[in-house]
């Protein structure tokens, strides 16, 4: 078992995080953490009523590798409107709780190949700058995921299942 602290802590100090068949304890808030911004410029309809206009938006950096692997998270997970300069993995991991990426950006690989979701999440507004794989992935509630472009879809081949998953 892993207290969500020692996991938010780790990433405020900019360490890499690595586990493996683990279970997450308590919110993965990234909110609450200390970490450097940066102002972007955004037409995201998630966080605009016009997408002609442009704001800047102030987004939360995280610079280490983020890698938890076949494990379950159990409760809320806030990743969103972070910038993620590393890899994110979050391969063979159910996520029992709600889940956000929204906003976010992943200049690297976002990998939640196998990965179940079993209530709702969002990744509205996400950029992925180098590549996102949802591979053989389980969406229990229908995720709320960005406009992609024709590359982007061939990495979604199951968007959504209605098969219940226990």
């Amino acid at each position: 078992m892993v207290k969500a602290e020692e996991i938010l802590a780790k990433i405020e100090r900019g360490k890499s995080i690595e586990y493996e068949n683990v279970i997450v304890e308590g919110d993965l808030d990234l909110r609450t953490v200390a970490l450097r911004t940066e102002n972007t410029w955004t037409t995201s309809l998630l966080e605009l009523g016009d997408e002609d206009d442009q704001i800047i938006v102030k987004k939360k950096m995280a610079s280490p590798p983020i890698s938890i692997i076949n494990s379950e998270i159990r409760e809320i997970v806030n990743f969103g409107n972070i910038i993620f300069y590393n890899e994110v993995n979050f391969c063979h991991t159910t996520f029992k709780a709600f889940v956000s990426f929204g906003g976010a950006q992943f200049h690297k690989n976002a990998i939640f190949e196998n990965t179940i979701f079993k209530n709702s999440s969002s990744f509205m507004g996400a950029k992925f700058d180098e590549g996102v794989s949802f591979k053989n992935t389980q969406f229990c509630k229908k995720p709320c995921l960005p406009a992609l472009s024709s590359i982007e879809v061939q990495t979604f081949p199951m968007l959504y299942s209605s098969k219940r998953v226990s």
